[in-house]
């Protein structure tokens, strides 16, 4: 999605999306914001253990 659209579309509906490898993908859309706060925790949850196994395995 471009930037101008990313900000058109976030005055009407909440959403989340993850970016990776330079393309954002819509993991959820049209959410109130209790629930795309309640996600955002949960995928940051998953994100701080993924480095925490991948600081791990480095040793």
């Amino acid at each position: 999605m471009g930037a101008i659209h990313r900000v058109n579309i976030s005055k009407v509906a909440n959403a989340l999306e993850v970016e990776t490898g330079g393309k954002a993908w819509l993991l959820a859309g049209g959410m109130d914001q209790t629930t795309v706060f309640a996600l955002l925790l949960d995928v940051s949850e998953l994100q701080r253990l993924e480095a925490a196994r991948q600081a791990a395995t480095a040793g």
